[in-house]
């Protein structure tokens, strides 16, 4: 399925091209003017299904109707930056129009680079901004898989410590569907395939956070569709050559052409039945379970 075939395969997604009398398939009275694999949609009714996939995914993430309050809007400038302020964006609307998101908690926002974009929108409907600290010079110069993942755990760390500070249990977090099963992949490449449940959990416990992936739901092309029609320009796709940058590559680039196998990867691999759960030591590194202090 993920080999390459010619221009007539079948299995291939071929989208539907937007002609002049191709109507939107919601709202079935506007011209079509973004296609989204198999579906088109024109401006408004598309920005309302991304809003209505970022709903049902923070409703997933309650335990209860009464499971509000603070939340730490983590944005991950360094590694999603496209996904990051769409997140944004998203927490934007849900202040400025409560009762359609129906989302009463209150936001604060972090990330360890500053966007003065999301600094004057944050200042101009009083949502608090942090900027924590990070030697984001040390974090560029190793560009190798393993160095990546320490600075980020160490990141990880640094947000856990300031969501204790702020009393805030709850984090959103950047990742779209493409990042997870990009994760997924690299777990299992790694040997840790048993811990695939944990990482792909509506509500992921990692340092004593309770971390939430808000756009698991959406993919690249939309974030990047949503971001066009917001005026805000699109970030340059960079992968490095470690692992981590060949699996998120290759994910990127199978969205393309078959998008539904993206979304079936985490889909799946979030059923299987592993023994993460049965794993009695956590890593001190990154909070993940393992079998020892260091996963």
């Amino acid at each position: 399925m993920c080999s390459l075939q010619p221009a007539n395969d079948p299995v291939r997604d071929v989208p539907l091209a937007l002609t002049e009398d191709l109507l939107c398939i919601k709202c079935k009275l506007a011209p079509a003017t973004i296609n989204i694999r198999f579906a088109v949609y024109c401006d408004a009714c598309f920005i309302d299904q991304v809003a209505h996939k970022f709903r049902v995914s923070v409703g997933k993430s309650r335990v209860s109707r009464q499971d509000r309050g603070n939340v730490l809007v983590f944005l991950d400038l360094e590694r999603f930056p496209d996904a990051s302020r769409v997140l944004f964006l998203l927490v934007l609307a849900c202040v400025n129009e409560e009762q359609q998101f129906r989302v009463k908690d209150r936001f604060t926002v972090a990330s360890f680079t500053p966007d003065p974009m999301i600094q004057a929108e944050c200042a101009k409907h009083d949502i608090p901004y942090i900027v924590l600290p990070f030697d984001m010079d040390v974090a560029g110069k190793d560009q190798r898989s393993c160095a990546q993942d320490m600075l980020f755990n160490e990141k990880l760390k640094i947000l856990s410590q300031k969501a204790q500070e702020l009393s805030i249990d709850k984090v959103y977090s950047p990742e779209t569907c493409n990042d997870m099963a990009a994760v997924v992949f690299k777990l299992m490449i790694k040997g840790m395939g048993e811990i695939v449940p944990w990482e792909l959990q509506t509500v992921k416990k990692q340092l004593g956070m309770n971390i939430v992936r808000p756009l698991r739901e959406h993919h690249d092309l939309e974030i990047t569709e949503y971001l066009r029609l917001k005026g805000i320009r699109v970030s340059a796709k960079t992968f490095d050559k470690g692992l981590n940058g060949l699996t998120e590559a290759f994910f990127h680039n199978l969205d393309k052409d078959y998008s539904a196998t993206v979304s079936t990867v985490t889909k799946t691999a979030g059923k299987v039945d592993t023994v993460w759960m049965q794993l009695e030591c956590q890593c001190v590194h990154c909070g993940a379970p393992s079998m020892t202090d260091v996963c």
